[in-house]
């Protein structure tokens, strides 16, 4: 459908250029032209807890959604960040990658402009944090 292929280029959009250790968010409103709004995407290194940490703040801030995609590519980019390959994890013929969450939520229609925003401020950070914490699993314990 074509609501379904400007969803799918709008994560190619959004994931054409990320720097190492970021986290791109897009915010879709329910007008947005390519008809798949209301909805969010993220694009983020791949780490455990990562959708339970999605899922908790927008719990928290009061964002309903209706179902979530979180495809696992392995991506391959440029000292800038920009898109080189991409392939599913298991059929990357290339070594030198990051293995990378492409979120896609879609949202429930009652969703207000002010959550999505405070959703599209606090994603990035929060998702940095589960990232550390995925990376050094004592950090902040003293053995």
């Amino acid at each position: 459908s074509p609501a379904s292929q400007a969803l799918v280029a709008a994560q190619y959009r959004l994931s054409s250029h990320r720097p190492p250790g970021t986290t791109r968010v897009a915010v879709y409103s329910a007008d947005d032209p390519g008809g798949f709004g209301p909805a969010l995407q993220i694009v983020t290194d791949n780490a455990t807890m990562l959708m339970d940490s999605v899922t908790v703040l927008l719990h928290r801030i009061g964002v309903a959604y209706k179902a979530i995609m979180n495809p696992v590519f392995r991506v391959r980019r440029g000292a800038a960040g920009e898109l080189l390959e991409i392939a599913p994890p298991a059929e990357a013929t290339f070594d030198a990658g990051v293995d990378e969450t492409w979120v896609h939520i879609q949202l429930s229609k009652s969703v207000d402009r002010a959550s999505l925003a405070e959703a599209e401020r606090l994603l990035p950070r929060v998702l940095a944090d589960a990232r550390q914490v995925a990376l050094d699993p004592n950090d902040g314990i003293d053995l």
